[in-house]
């Protein structure tokens, strides 16, 4: 069952989808997210993986984020960064990545690496997957 959650995630961080209402304006000023902010997120970062009680799932997928809430991605580890998804700070602590279903908590924000939670934990590492 968990194989089937990992893989439903992965292909909606990769292939995206679009809201049809407006996302509010990322702010560096939100409440409960950690020191998560376009500031920090700016520049390049690898997915590295999603963690589960008892396994791990390897990802290495990179990301490129901009200071105005949008950010590119990669759709496949052989493929180039693809631009256009937005990014979101929510309520609450809440983060989302164009994932209109999947909803994030920033877990915790260090230095080089920070950890989002849905239905696992979601790991970056800042700078471009090796």
């Amino acid at each position: 069952m968990r194989s089937i959650y990992v893989a439903v995630f992965s292909i909606v961080v990769i292939a995206g989808c679009s809201d049809s209402e407006p996302e509010p304006e990322p702010t560096s000023a939100a409440m409960g997210h950690k020191g998560l902010s376009p500031e920090y997120l700016q520049g390049d970062w690898c997915f590295t993986h999603v963690e589960f009680p008892d396994e791990r799932s390897k990802e290495n997928i990179n990301y490129h984020f901009e200071l105005d809430g949008t950010y590119s991605a990669q759709q496949s580890k052989n493929r180039g960064l693809q631009p256009g998804w937005k990014y979101t700070f929510l309520p609450d602590g809440k983060f989302k990545l164009s994932l209109p279903r999947f909803t994030t908590s920033v877990v915790s924000v260090e230095p080089a690496e920070f950890v989002l939670h849905a239905f696992g934990d979601i790991h970056f590492r800042r700078g471009a997957c090796s």
